[in-house]
């Protein structure tokens, strides 16, 4: 099942989470901020693209917390 995750174009929110470190509640927050991964809306389903959520957790890797200071300046 996880290859057939990862395979996939569009994945739900319970996939996400499934597969990267977050849970649904957290990228429903993210969504509401405006500040999570960039996802799209089909009538009344979210959908997150993998090239969009591997983007945005690579820009959450820092060395140290100072780097992670001045990130967030």
């Amino acid at each position: 099942m996880f290859t057939q995750i990862q395979e996939k174009p569009l994945l739900t929110p319970k996939e996400v989470a499934s597969i990267y470190p977050c849970s649904t509640s957290w990228l429903e927050k993210r969504r509401i901020d405006g500040d999570g991964p960039k996802f799209g809306r089909y009538g009344r389903k979210i959908f997150y693209r993998k090239e969009e959520l591997d983007a945005y957790f690579a820009r959450q890797e820092f060395s140290s917390t100072a780097e992670y200071r001045k990130a967030a300046n």
